[in-house]
């Protein structure tokens, strides 16, 4: 999957473990400066996400933007219209998104890299954090969070969760890489009936 400028896919459809599906349109804004890619998780030295844990993902998990000298302004992909359905096709009421930052967010002479993330679900957790030196986080616990490079060196990945969003927007600056993974709780009720006992 390739996402230049203005590109847009819609009814895009992807099997979660249990049988789940989730389906949703996918769009990198015309302003975007450069095209997102979807490609593997990071090398080692380039992420902490997919090298230092969650490592094994398969398949091409991440949206990247590509190395410039430079950047003038941000690349925008935004997921709208997300449905998830339960294996019967029943729309699931209660989902969480999980968004990682799966490349090293740093500051450079010449730009410092940046992620934006807007959810209309509920505001962002930051759920877990992996590696050291990280960068500046803004925003938990609202419904934009921002993470800004502070140095060159191989910056900590984030990992935030978002509840029932149906659109979400992802801006960058810099080489950078976002993976988003869904996740479904189920809930088993067990209704266990002692013996009745009338007294005459």
């Amino acid at each position: 999957l390739v996402l230049n400028p203005g590109d847009s896919k819609t009814g895009l459809t992807g099997t979660l473990n249990d049988g789940s599906t989730v389906t949703f349109d996918i769009q990198s804004l015309p302003s975007s400066f450069v095209p997102y890619t979807a490609l593997p998780t990071a090398a080692p030295g380039f992420s902490y996400f997919g090298t230092s844990a969650y490592t094994g993902i398969i398949g091409n998990v991440t949206l990247h933007t590509p190395l410039l000298p430079a950047y003038a302004s941000p690349s925008v992909v935004v997921l709208s219209n997300i449905v998830v359905k339960d294996p019967n096709g029943n729309p699931v009421p209660n989902y969480t998104v999980v968004a990682a930052d799966a490349e090293s967010t740093n500051s450079f002479p010449q730009y410092t890299e940046n992620w934006t993330w807007i959810t209309n679900g509920t505001s962002w957790n930051l759920f877990t954090t992996i590696g050291g030196n990280p960068p500046a986080l803004a925003g938990v616990g609202t419904q934009t969070a921002v993470i800004t490079g502070l140095n060159q060196g191989l910056a900590a990945s984030y990992l935030m969760t978002t509840q029932n969003p149906t659109n979400l927007s992802f801006s960058s600056i810099g080489r950078e890489a976002v993976s988003i993974g869904f996740a479904v709780t189920k809930v088993q009720v067990c209704k266990n009936i002692g013996n009745r006992i009338n007294s005459a």
